[in-house]
């Protein structure tokens, strides 16, 4: 079934966007941004009060150096500062101290990486096993050009459950990290946990289930 045969989602729709943040997730892996902005411009016109969706657009905006990510990143640091968002987890400082940092605001940008470093060393500190903490860790360190910290985080993330091959390789935070042999192996270990994932899932019946739990689903 093509992921195209989705209706676009309506004002009515009581969490079928998130299905629609997870096609237009799965269009921009796959290569097809164009149809991922689509999907994400009908969203935002369809729900433009829903944070979750305010959210996950500008972390695509982020992910696909658009224009609008500047915007859609004020919006959650003011709306939801904290609020991690889809893809990586991360929250808006991570993407804005790395916007600063790309426009050479340093003395804006490494405040915030040090407040959003701390709070989620504390996080971890008080037990937080999750692999979001480390996760943005990595993203942070990397910004401060610490490249073996990024790597050492990044492990932890993956030890501690981030399972998405396709996020890191996306990573625009973490794109100067792909020709290293650590980063290799986490690529390699994780495409390796998803063939095996894959490997016990039966699809045959998928089609009827997606129908059955979603109207908005559209079979030939």
């Amino acid at each position: 079934m093509s992921i195209r045969k989705f209706s676009p989602p309506n004002r009515t729709d009581s969490g079928v966007h998130r299905l629609h943040i997870w096609l237009a997730t799965a269009e921009l892996y796959g290569g097809d941004a164009q149809t991922s902005t689509k999907i994400f411009e009908q969203l935002i016109a369809a729900q433009p009060e829903n944070i979750e969706v305010r959210a996950s657009y500008a972390e695509f905006c982020w992910l696909t150096r658009s224009d609008c990510a500047q915007a859609g990143i004020d919006f959650v640091t003011k709306s939801f500062p904290e609020l991690r968002l889809t893809t990586h987890g991360y929250t808006a400082a991570t993407l804005q101290s790395y916007l600063w940092r790309q426009d050479g605001k340093d003395e804006q940008a490494q405040p915030l990486i040090d407040s959003t470093l701390a709070a989620n060393n504390k996080s971890i500190e008080s037990g937080d096993s999750s692999f979001q903490p480390a996760y943005e860790n990595a993203a942070l360190s990397q910004i401060n050009d610490d490249r073996d910290g990024a790597l050492t985080w990044l492990e932890r993330a993956v030890d501690a459950g981030f399972t998405d091959p396709y996020a890191m390789a996306l990573d625009p935070i973490l794109a100067p990290l792909a020709g290293e042999p650590r980063f290799k192996a986490l690529q390699a270990r994780l495409h390796e946990q998803m063939r095996d994932m894959r490997s016990r899932v039966d699809f045959s019946d998928v089609d009827r289930l997606i129908a059955a739990s979603n109207p908005m689903a559209k079979l030939d």
